[in-house]
């Protein structure tokens, strides 16, 4: 697979200068992302449209966020977005990281609520862009489990996320297939809380 994107492109888009791409962005298009576990249970995600992606887990140490998403090449040093967990709170930061260079400014955050199990809400707010313009929207998403995991948009009930087949017993971990066209921010935060779902799950099992 090809991580890095040939030119044309425009540099002044952050998302775009760190490596990920805005194609196929029409709205009947659906973004699918392969997750496979790492023997030290670090995650990578592949996916047909765009480049692969590291997903280091933190687990022992309190210094960094427990989950960090990188664009892959030689080095991991390229964060796109991270994942923090506050226990005292119960919440879960999500932040959207945006500048190529490592010094970050935050795109936009969500709190996940971890006080219910996920057999019942797991839920976060985010800005998603609305349309094909520069027009963005409020909204509030929540997992739910029924046979499978669903992002569901709070306010319309519409799908906008499934995972249906998560396996802690495979060295797939699952997939995840975003159905909305919110932008390729909505697709990071949707695939980050996914996984910190997961490494929930994971240690519950454990």
């Amino acid at each position: 697979m090809e991580h890095d994107l040939p030119p044309p492109y425009d540099a002044h888009d952050p998302l775009v200068s760190t490596g990920i791409s805005e194609r196929g962005s029409n709205p009947t298009d659906h973004d699918v992302f392969h997750i496979f576990c790492e023997t030290n249970r670090d995650y990578q995600v592949h996916s047909d449209r765009h480049p692969r992606l590291y997903v280091r887990a933190h687990r022992w140490n309190f210094t960094k966020p427990n989950l960090v998403i990188y664009l892959c090449g030689q080095e991991l040093d390229r964060e796109l977005c991270h994942c923090e967990f506050r226990e005292k709170t119960g919440q879960c930061d999500i932040g959207i990281l945006k500048s190529p260079s490592g010094e970050s400014s935050t795109m936009w955050w969500s709190d996940t609520d971890r006080k219910i199990a996920i057999s019942k809400l797991y839920r976060f707010s985010a800005v998603v862009r609305a349309g094909h313009g520069n027009d963005s929207v409020y909204k509030t998403f929540v997992w739910k489990r029924t046979s499978r995991l669903e992002l569901v948009d709070e306010a319309t009930n519409n799908v906008a996320a499934i995972a249906p087949d998560v396996t802690f017993d495979h060295p797939k971990l699952g997939s995840l297939e975003v159905l909305v066209p919110y932008g390729l921010d909505f697709n990071l935060i949707a695939l980050t809380t996914f996984l910190s779902i997961c490494e929930r799950l994971r240690d519950e099992g454990s």
